[in-house]
């Protein structure tokens, strides 16, 4: 489970090791690391380089190794994402739902990159708790 940065990670570890992991929820997370540091921003490129390395190593690509996710996926992301574009989450949803990997996709078309409405935050609350209920509970 992971948002942002977090969400990245664990796109990447359970890519890695799919067998330590019975359901994945991510948030706002890069999903194409090569598309993603094409779209940064010219002033936050050299930060970006500096946090996620060599961008063109498709080995640091979610989307590379889709194929490996098996297991359900919540994935959500705010539709007015600044820091990570939409995008990047709307690509990712595509794959899996392309190789019917169970999936719960979120939409958020009134945030950002944080959840910021309260009753935004309470669905997210409540959806991923049942989702994770139903998937890891006898």
């Amino acid at each position: 489970m992971g948002h942002s940065y977090g969400g990245y990670l664990a796109w990447l570890s359970a890519e890695r090791q799919p067998e330590n992991w019975a359901a994945l929820v991510v948030g706002s997370a890069i999903s194409d690391l090569p598309g993603y540091m094409r779209e940064t921003a010219p002033w936050r490129l050299e930060n970006r380089r500096a946090e996620y390395g060599d961008s063109q190593d498709p080995a640091y690509s979610p989307l590379t190794e889709v194929g490996r996710l098996k297991m359900p996926v919540y994935l959500y992301h705010g539709r007015n994402d600044t820091r990570v574009p939409f995008a990047q989450g709307e690509a990712m949803e595509q794959a899996l739902r392309a190789q019917s990997t169970p999936l719960v996709w979120r939409e958020f078309p009134d945030e950002g990159h944080h959840l910021m409405t309260p009753a935004n935050r309470r669905l997210l609350t409540l959806e991923v708790a049942s989702f994770l209920q139903e998937k890891l509970l006898p």
